[in-house]
């Protein structure tokens, strides 16, 4: 069943692995089909089937493949994927072993994706409840737990966050709801890069590069709750 969703997603998730230090590298993106100012490009998962819990048992099938990893890095979705799967988010598939984290342009709160397309789609309160319990029955708990700053709260593993504060696709908002977490999360804005052109970057490339080469010694992986 994983490696089929791993061999079904290409389309829709670029997973490559490469040496970098002691272990590999995941990097995941969103292709992004159409989905302007979709706010984690749902065109994208209508389109391919693509949800969260699918994505994550594909990066739990690389992580059989390839892992454990030095790093993940997500770009969009693909950022919120690698928050969940390194601390086991969903009911039934198992945390993805990784020692850092890069979010680039990646959404915090599912709950605020899934408000923004709601009232983009003129989604009606009933419907709108019927997506809640579906997200519910698949995952294994309610949309509303599907925050970046709760979910990395607990976890003592050093991640970067890179966002742009004029990204008119995934607010700014989400990168600093993730800075709640903890001293262990460290923000990078890359302004006027908006939510594509933040990938092709080299500002951005060498700050990600940087951050996964550092020594752990380096980086304070203090989480909210040890701190607190």
């Amino acid at each position: 069943m994983l490696q089929q969703r791993l061999e079904c997603l290409p389309a829709a998730l670029d997973i490559t692995d490469r040496v970098a230090g002691q272990g590999g590298v995941l990097v995941q993106q969103a292709r992004h089909r159409q989905a302007e100012r979709c706010d984690g490009c749902v065109e994208l998962c209508a389109a391919v089937g693509l949800h969260l819990v699918a994505a994550l048992e594909a990066v739990q099938a690389a992580a059989v493949r390839f892992g454990p990893f030095a790093a993940i890095v997500g770009h969009s979705f693909g950022g919120a994927v690698a928050t969940s799967a390194s601390v086991g988010a969903v009911r039934g598939v198992a945390p993805v072993e990784t020692d850092r984290l890069v979010l680039i342009a990646a959404p915090s709160s599912m709950q605020t994706v899934f408000d923004n397309f709601s009232a983009m789609m003129n989604v009606g309160p009933r419907s709108r409840a019927a997506m809640d319990r579906i997200v519910e029955r698949i995952a294994g708990r309610p949309l509303a737990d599907f925050v970046g700053s709760r979910l990395l709260a607990d976890v003592a593993m050093p991640v970067l966050v890179i966002h742009a504060r004029d990204d008119k696709e995934v607010s700014s908002s989400h990168a600093e709801d993730y800075g709640l977490a903890g001293g262990h999360v460290q923000i990078f804005w890359a302004d006027g890069l908006g939510h594509r052109r933040i990938l092709s970057d080299s500002g951005v490339i060498a700050k990600a590069v940087d951050f996964v080469s550092r020594p752990a010694s380096d980086t304070d992986c203090t989480p909210r709750a040890a701190a607190g």
